[in-house]
C-alpha cells in the first residue's frame, strides 16, 4: 500500500480546495495534485492525494470512495505502482520494442 491515493471521476465543480477538507477529515493531507480534463465528460477529472501515512490512506479509501461530491460519485483507489510490469505506457513500449 502507499500513502499517494487516486481519485478519479471528480466534477469539473470541485476545487482543491474542496478535496483537502474533504481527506482532512479522515487524516493529514501533504498535497493534492488535481488534473482538468478539457472537452472530455463533465465529470472525468482526477487527482492524486497524498496522505501522512500507508494507515490513513488505506482509511480515506475505504470511507471515502463511492462518496458524493458536487453530484459525482468519486472513485477512491490505491494507486498503481509504474515500476509494476505492465501498468505503464513506457513498460509496454519497452516490451514490444525489445525484439
Amino acid at each position: 500500500m502507499s500513502n499517494i491515493i487516486y481519485v478519479g471521476k471528480i466534477s469539473s465543480d470541485t476545487s482543491e480546495e474542496q478535496l483537502n477538507t474533504l481527506f482532512s477529515t479522515i487524516g493529514e493531507v501533504v498535497s493534492i495534485d488535481l488534473t482538468r480534463k478539457i472537452g472530455f465528460k463533465q465529470n472525468n477529472d482526477s487527482a492524486y492525494v497524498t496522505m501522512t501515512s500507508d494507515k490513513v490512506a488505506a482509511e480515506a479509501i475505504a470511507k471515502l470512495n463511492n462518496k458524493i461530491v458536487d453530484g459525482s460519485r468519486i472513485k477512491v483507489t490505491e494507486i498503481h505502482k509504474v515500476d509494476q510490469k505492465g501498468h505503464s505506457f513506457f513498460s509496454r513500449y519497452q516490451r514490444r520494442n525489445r525484439r
